[in-house]
């Protein structure tokens, strides 16, 4: 669009250029010959002779296309005129104190004309005394000016008239080339353009049937084109990459929903075994107090995985709120240890926990001690029996490295990248601990909203070790 209105723009002010060039010419043309008129007429003392030759300007006695001229006075006196203006009467405006002036004129036939009139002081020539009263020849033509102006400051007024219809066509012509080529360059520009977007198009067509064909409970297709545009480079692999981060999640929400099904279900049936033993022994005391431990056991393992459930969902779900406050980080995992040192003094597990240096820390309280209290549960739960587990800090600035270390079993480095995924143990492990397999999972998405990296790594001899990267 803007390269067709500039060419436009170009075209009018070409056309305009040219027209005011040509009516230029034209007008010089005129002025021209009023000149050469006005060269022929002379002041003999208080006479004016106009010595005007038909012979060298036949085009004023033209019957075809003549042109028209008129010598007048300064008062409007007629001196001489062409036989052309005699037969036309042409309407010229008044020259006023103009010395040149061109214009418009209609002629008498009703062709579009030009005029130009011009006033000039009459070259005067010496005259004997006697020539003076002399009477004119036939062929003479002579004004005589009157007594009560100054012959020497006298002027006299030339117009020349001329029809420029041929000037007209000229112009047509001219508008009709420059329009003709106006459209064939806007329609080359047209046809280029669309031959152009419908190839551009094609790369986006193939890529949308492509799309069209990838149907949202199998993502396994891809995008992919034999030689792709550089300016489509980018989006296809924006769009394989957006797929493959839908697949991982639409993969994640299946194995999260089969896990969640897993995981209850054993419960379920723990109660429903508990309910039909509990009918079946009802006058034993003893053994209604255990069944009602069992079903308090079930239900706050069943709680717990809920609560736990609940909690990423509306973490995954919406920013929480953060509250930083200044703690105490060696008070605060020595209160987190005592939360879980019964479970560790069963298995024969001891925390070593050693601070070189006393450092305080910003962040929020409530959520941090969520992440070292699930940190330890986790360690206690999977540690080999009468190990020990430690926890050292590792100062720096701007950040310090928290580290927690203990020993497992049956682990290996393929593991690591599935250690926060939710619900996730190992095959050996499931049946051996009594947990849920949402703790990492809950410290990887606190540890996101804390602006905390953690970095979990197997080093030799089976010691896992998990590292907090804290900014100060």
């Amino acid at each position: 669009v803007g390269t067709s209105l500039l060419l436009v723009v170009a075209s009018v002010i070409l056309c305009v250029l040219v027209r005011s060039r040509l009516i230029e010419e034209f007008d010089k043309t005129l002025e021209t010959k009023a000149k050469a008129i006005a060269s022929l007429t002379k002041r003999e003392g208080p006479k004016i002779e106009s010595e005007f030759d038909g012979d060298r300007m036949p085009e004023f006695e033209d019957e075809k296309n003549p042109e028209f001229f008129q010598i007048l006075f300064q008062d409007g006196s007629l001196i001489n005129q062409s036989e052309t203006m005699e037969e036309f009467a042409v309407g010229f405006p008044d020259i006023g104190d103009d010395l040149v002036q061109y214009g418009m004129v209609d002629l008498e036939d009703g062709e579009p004309g030009r005029f130009v009139q011009m006033r000039f002081l009459p070259t005067a020539e010496e005259v004997e005394p006697e020539d003076i009263d002399e009477e004119p020849d036939e062929d003479e033509v002579f004004f005589y000016i009157p007594d009560s102006v100054d012959a020497e400051s006298a002027t006299v007024i030339i117009r020349i008239a001329r029809n420029r219809s041929e000037l007209s066509q000229i112009l047509g012509f001219i508008y009709l080339t420059v329009g003709g080529l106006d459209l064939l360059v806007l329609g080359s520009i047209f046809l280029l353009v669309k031959t152009s977007i419908q190839k551009g198009l094609k790369p986006i067509d193939e890529i949308n049937a492509q799309i069209l064909e990838i149907e949202p409970d199998a993502l396994e297709g891809r995008v992919s084109l034999k030689t792709p545009p550089s300016e489509l480079s980018t989006i296809i692999h924006t769009l394989n990459d957006l797929l493959d981060r839908m697949d991982l999640v639409i993969t994640r929400e299946r194995r999260f929903t089969s896990d969640v099904a897993h995981e209850l279900r054993t419960p379920v049936a723990e109660l429903r075994t508990a309910c039909e033993v509990g009918l079946m022994s009802t006058e034993d005391p003893e053994t209604t107090k255990l069944f009602f431990e069992d079903i308090a056991d079930i239900s706050k393992q069943m709680e717990k995985v809920v609560s736990n459930l609940l909690s990423l969902s509306r973490w995954d779900q919406e920013k929480a709120a953060i509250t930083f406050e200044e703690l105490d980080l060696e008070p605060l995992i020595k209160n987190c240890w005592a939360h879980c040192s019964e479970e560790a003094n069963d298995k024969g597990i001891q925390l070593d926990c050693r601070f070189e240096t006393h450092t305080n820390l910003v962040t929020d309280r409530e959520k941090f001690e969520m992440i070292v209290q699930n940190l330890l549960e986790n360690a206690v739960a999977y540690s080999v029996p009468g190990s020990h587990i430690r926890c050292r800090l590792e100062a720096g600035n701007p950040s310090v490295n928290l580290f927690f270390e203990n020993q497992v079993a049956n682990l290996c480095k393929d593991d690591l990248t599935h250690l926060f995924d939710r619900f996730w143990r190992k095959e050996t492990a499931r049946s051996e601990v009594n947990h849920s397999g949402l703790g990492l999972s809950i410290v990887k998405a606190l540890a996101d909203m804390l602006e905390i990296e953690i970095h979990p790594e197997l080093l030799e001899d089976q010691w896992l070790r998990m590292r907090l990267k804290i900014r100060v």
